[in-house]
């Protein structure tokens, strides 16, 4: 007796106005199955003859990101329940929002499966939803202050264009202790600087180095933004490597402590920072 197969595309859609998508990834659901999820996806390969402006490294990671999410969520008793009720909600709650604007999972589609097993189907419909594209694992993309920069960024344009002109770039601050430059700078009363501060690093000394290093910078520019009404907001990035995580904690600590003008803003936070920071700057 054939079995039902549930599958949805994920497309990379450029931009908005274009109308148009790639589709660079599938992922599978087997309800009588007892593996239910298979996710299958491509490179980039198709994707930068097409946009000179694509972004590659972001794209990576949001792939690596859904990988590594699929693996979590897979034995999660919550996210099993919501992934065998409503599959839909699982993918938008577990696996990538669906207010992303460049990767997002098309509606959910529902066959027969024909196939003599669950591999069996994969491979095929594979072959049919990704052709001429290559399976390949995601590599590991390191979270610098790059990185972090292109999220602000991106998060700022998918919500509004116009104020994305709004908000300065590359401030210079100058003090008799330190000169520094700001990747972002943007108003809401007080001048909020903007810094990404990554500690994706290979090993504890590291960070603590780079700990020393920005709470000298917090401690250094304290008179600086009293007097001039300015706000330092540092933009973190945690290790990926699960093995310094304590010590990044410690270090997020030490840089509240720091008696300065600032706010501490984890990686997991930065959308909703930046929406707020969207939000008060169309009030104006």
């Amino acid at each position: 007796m054939n079995k039902q197969l549930i599958y949805s595309i994920l497309q990379y859609k450029h931009s908005p106005v274009l109308r148009e998508s790639i589709n660079v990834g599938v992922l599978f659901y087997f309800p009588d199955e007892e593996q239910k999820l298979h996710f299958h996806l491509t490179d980039a390969t198709r994707i930068k003859p097409i946009y000179k402006d694509f972004d590659a490294k972001y794209f990576n990671f949001i792939l690596h990101i859904i990988k590594k999410n699929i693996e979590t969520f897979t034995g999660d008793l919550y996210a099993e329940k919501l992934l065998n009720d409503n599959l839909k909600d699982f993918i938008h709650s577990y696996l990538l929002k669906n207010d992303d604007t460049a990767l997002q999972f098309s509606d959910l589609h529902s066959v027969l499966n024909i196939y003599s097993n669950a591999e069996k189907a994969v491979e095929e419909y594979t072959r049919l939803l990704l052709p001429l594209s290559v399976k390949k694992d995601v590599q590991i993309i390191k979270h610098d202050e790059k990185f972090i920069v292109k999220k602000f960024h991106t998060r700022l344009l998918s919500r509004n264009a116009v104020v994305a002109e709004q908000v300065q770039r590359d401030v210079e601050v100058k003090t008799d202790v330190i000169d520094i430059r700001f990747d972002v700078a943007w108003q809401n009363g007080s001048l909020n600087l903007v810094k990404p501060l990554s500690f994706d690093l290979q090993d504890s000394l590291a960070i603590q180095r780079k700990t020393a290093e920005y709470c000298s910078y917090l401690n250094w520019l304290n008179d600086y933004t009293k007097k001039n009404n300015c706000r330092v907001d540092l933009l973190l990035a945690e290790p990926q490597d699960r093995k310094l995580v304590n010590v990044y904690n410690k270090s997020v600590k030490l840089l509240q402590e720091v008696d300065s003008n600032k706010k501490i803003v984890p990686f997991e936070e930065i959308d909703e920072y930046t929406d707020k920071a969207v939000q008060y700057l169309l009030s104006l």
